[in-house]
């Protein structure tokens, strides 16, 4: 059995809602704006949580060089002198 993907999903339920909801027109147009929300608001939160993501192990990385170039300064100098 083969499974369907998201857009065949998304388009079976579409017109399932089409074909029971035709006599209700705003009926089915709040359906597809939550629906559109739903998926848009979902695709929202992954982008920034990918992105505050890769960013904080960026700024992690960089305070870790920045501890080892401290860890091989000589030791005359300051760390505001680095």
């Amino acid at each position: 059995m083969k499974l369907l993907g998201l857009g065949q999903v998304l388009s079976l339920v579409h017109g399932w809602l089409s074909w029971h909801v035709t006599h209700n027109t705003s009926v089915h147009f709040i359906l597809l704006l939550l629906l559109h929300f739903y998926f848009t608001s979902t695709s929202l939160l992954l982008h920034f949580y990918f992105t505050s993501t890769s960013t904080l192990l960026y700024y992690t990385k960089l305070c870790q060089q920045t501890l080892e170039n401290w860890q091989f300064a000589p030791a005359s100098l300051t760390p505001g002198e680095i």
